[in-house]
């Protein structure tokens, strides 16, 4: 029993640590403190300064040769529950009628949980209560080494997520293609003739324009071909090279996001020399620069949690002015959007996500993590010593049962897109994940035990 209501409390702090954050952001933007503007200049903020600052932290103080040959499980497994939640949205996008931008908010949902505050607080205080005895490797195993191994376990496991997190996740929810798009207007002024790149003829070339090309200064400057001016050959090899990468670059564009390089960066100071300089204790730059880049890392999850909590509070404060229809049965949205007299066009309505978001909650708390328990159950004989370690087990299977990710809201706010059923689906999600995690964790401390799983 003593167990069952350490459980119990630990998912119960963990989770009204982040309600009480939110909590304050609701009370802020309630004042009008925080406006909607606001909200998104600290997303915006928040992804491209904050969050690389704590990734590239977390990443550079965490990783190591030995650990990173060590923990070979880990990416492993996180490849198995990315591809079997990407395979659960897909098989799930043609039974209920999903668009393709609610597949990929879908996708999104489903591939990215909590890595980070929730099961962290749970290792926490569950190593600190009788279940310790449930995690112990050997008998003189203390509590302190438990709980650094589990978080040890979390933090490798979140850097996979969050280079993906960052890159192919926020190349998901980057557009969502069924809002109502905005409509470019031509103008016909003179200023609009000085925006098209484009070689200009010389005067002296005639109306025929015969003559040679005058390529204008801000053009040659645009296709790099200024400086190559004199050597036809290497201009030819430059727009032939520019040709080939175009496609290259237009799929890997996107997911080079602030986060991701910032997670790259601090695997490369991990794992070189600059480790000694930057992030060892008595390095000559650890005290100054690694320090400061660390300290601004820790904003981030405070500055997400109150523009989740500001967020939702402004959904709710202004949903009846956004969707109330007029007498003729639009919205005023739709209303500017009606075809014009004589035209064909017709409106596409907005889909609906009263299907999805119970979808996505039951996906990922329940079936998910029973997808995981069934992975888990399959591969772990193959995991190598850390199969031994029910401490390494209990981990694995608490990261599949966490809910989603609240940095998926930080990047929603920063886009502009998918906010408002981002926002439903954390709420509900984060509301009765308390239920959830107390009964996995319960169901995942039993099978840590057992000697015969292995």
């Amino acid at each position: 029993m003593s167990v069952i209501l350490s459980l119990v409390l630990a998912a119960i702090q963990a989770i009204v640590q982040v309600a009480v954050i939110c909590t304050f952001g609701h009370i802020l933007a309630r004042k009008g403190y925080l406006s909607q503007p606001l909200q998104k200049g600290l997303s915006i903020l928040s992804v491209k300064f904050f969050t690389p600052c704590l990734l590239f932290a977390n990443t550079a103080a965490s990783v190591t040769w030995d650990n990173f040959i060590q923990l070979w499980p880990l990416p492993v497994y996180f490849i198995l529950f990315s591809c079997s939640a990407w395979l659960l949205a897909k098989a799930a996008a043609r039974p209920l009628g999903l668009t393709v931008a609610q597949t990929r908010f879908v996708t999104a949902v489903l591939m990215f949980s909590n890595t980070n505050s929730l099961p962290i607080g749970l290792i926490e205080s569950l190593t600190m209560s009788g279940a310790v005895a449930w995690l112990r490797w050997h008998d003189d195993d203390k509590h302190s080494l438990v709980a650094a191994r589990g978080i040890a376990y979390i933090v490798f496991y979140s850097i996979l997520g969050n280079v993906v997190r960052w890159s192919y996740g926020a190349h998901l929810l980057e557009q969502d293609l069924d809002a109502p798009q905005d409509v470019v207007v031509a103008s016909n002024s003179p200023s609009s003739a000085h925006t098209t790149l484009a070689p200009a003829k010389d005067a002296a070339s005639g109306a025929g324009g015969h003559g040679p090309t005058i390529y204008s200064a801000q053009y040659l400057a645009k296709t790099g071909e200024g400086s190559l001016s004199r050597y036809p050959t290497l201009r030819r090899w430059w727009r032939r090279t520019r040709r080939a990468c175009k496609p290259i670059v237009h799929y890997i564009k996107p997911v080079l996001t602030a986060p991701f390089l910032a997670a790259l960066l601090g695997l490369v100071a991990a794992l070189s020399p600059l480790r000694h300089l930057l992030i060892e204790p008595d390095g000559l730059l650890h005290a100054t620069l690694f320090a400061a880049i660390r300290d601004c890392g820790e904003a981030a999850v405070p500055v997400i949690l109150v523009c989740l909590g500001a967020q939702l509070t402004t959904l709710a404060m202004h949903r009846p002015a956004a969707i109330a229809p007029s007498q003729d049965g639009y919205t005023a949205l739709e209303a500017n959007l009606l075809p014009v007299s004589g035209t064909s066009s017709t409106i596409t309505p907005y889909p609906s996500y009263r299907l999805v978001v119970p979808f996505v909650i039951v996906s990922r708390l329940v079936l998910l993590p029973a997808i995981a328990l069934a992975i888990v159950w399959v591969t772990l004989p193959f995991a190598g010593g850390l199969r031994e370690d029910p401490m390494f087990l209990f981990t694995v299977l608490l990261i599949g049962a966490c809910p989603t990710t609240i940095n998926l809201m930080t990047v929603c706010q920063a886009n502009g897109q998918f906010e408002r059923p981002m926002g439903r689906v954390l709420m509900w999600e984060y509301l009765l994940s308390g239920l959830s995690m107390v009964g996995w964790c319960i169901v995942f401390l039993w099978i840590a035990k057992r000697d015969d799983i292995v």
